[in-house]
């Protein structure tokens, strides 16, 4: 991009630096930081990246899998979820940044059609994911969890018998416990676990019950997870 008059530009989405604008937005507003006058915009050079079409549907939630790292967290109004299992609990962390090749994640988002970027490196933390990621399709034996809008709402379901799964999908694994439906609530941490900040090591649950004397279990302690075994 080149302009007439040596000044500095910021986008309102993605990185201005150095002549280039580097950003996934369909649009962008540039502003200049002069008092009175005008700029003219000479040339614009646009190049555009390899992408993904993720498509979302009425129920707001999807599961993934790519054989590319892809950066959910740069798409407007997407958010990508890994899974941290702990026997039969579950919670969902918010990633951001680059998603490793092969990680399945959840994802949630408005009904609709999103391009999700390519990316070169995976910086999102993937360690403790739970999700299996699944690229090409695949039976798997009863007892795993799979995505469904069922009886109970859109949540995790556990299969009865062999279910098949789609490409570019993703499950949970068969759990420790007896449940059979997980839902995004409180306990899932979907829509944001509620904590009170602590200075000391208080210990909680993930309902954000305060707990005296914890025993085996996932606990948060100064806004930490952390697993008593």
């Amino acid at each position: 991009m080149e302009f007439d008059s040596n000044v500095a530009l910021s986008a309102n989405k993605g990185t201005y630096a150095s002549g280039e604008w580097n950003g996934v937005a369909n649009s962008v507003v540039f502003e200049y930081a002069l008092s009175k006058g005008t700029v003219t915009i000479k040339t614009i050079s646009v190049t555009y990246g390899d992408c993904e079409t993720v498509t979302i549907s009425s129920a707001g939630y999807a599961t993934y899998c790519s054989e590319n790292i892809l950066d959910f967290s740069a798409v407007d109004g997407l958010a990508a979820y890994s899974a941290f299992i702990v026997d039969d609990e579950v919670t969902f962390d918010k990633l951001d940044g680059g998603v490793a090749a092969g990680q399945g994640v959840l994802l949630k988002a408005a009904e609709g059609t999103y391009q999700v970027p390519v990316v070169a490196t995976a910086t999102a933390d993937t360690n403790d994911n739970g999700f299996v990621g699944v690229n090409a399709s695949e039976t798997q034996q009863a007892g795993i969890f799979v995505l469904l809008n069922g009886d109970k709402g859109v949540g995790f379901y556990k299969t009865l018998n062999p279910f098949t799964l789609g490409a570019h999908t993703a499950y949970l694994p068969a759990l420790a416990g007896a449940r059979t439906f997980i839902g995004f609530d409180k306990t899932t941490a979907i829509n944001g676990m509620s904590v009170e900040t602590a200075s000391s090591n208080t210990c909680y649950n993930l309902q954000g019950q305060r707990v005296d004397n914890p025993r085996k279990g996932l606990y948060i302690v100064n806004g930490k997870k952390m697993v008593i075994k």
